[in-house]
C-alpha cells in the first residue's frame, strides 16, 4: 500500500504531470454550474479556484499540499453532485 487515496493519486496524475500546468473540472453539461481549477504556480505551489453559481460562492485559495487538495476538492465536488439530485 503506497499511502495515497484514489483521489490523491488522480490529482498527482494529472497536475503534478510536467506536461500539465493546470486542470479544470465541471460537469459535463452545456452550461456548467459549478467548476473548480487547481493550476502549478511558478513561485511554487498550487492556486485552487472553485466556482458554484447555484451557491453564489466563487473561492480562490492557494496551497501547497496536493494531499491537501485532493481531499479538499474531492469532498467539495461530490457535495455538488449530491445536491443535484
Amino acid at each position: 500500500m503506497c499511502g495515497y487515496s484514489i483521489e490523491d493519486l488522480i490529482w498527482r496524475d494529472h497536475v503534478l504531470s510536467p506536461d500539465n500546468t493546470f486542470v479544470v473540472v465541471q460537469p459535463d453539461e452545456d452550461d456548467p454550474v459549478w467548476f473548480t481549477s487547481v493550476a502549478v504556480l511558478d513561485e511554487g505551489g498550487y492556486e485552487i479556484v472553485r466556482r458554484d453559481t447555484t451557491r453564489n460562492e466563487h473561492e480562490v485559495t492557494t496551497l501547497t499540499s496536493i494531499d491537501d487538495i485532493a481531499r479538499d476538492l474531492t469532498s467539495w465536488m461530490a457535495a455538488r453532485r449530491i445536491s443535484a439530485y
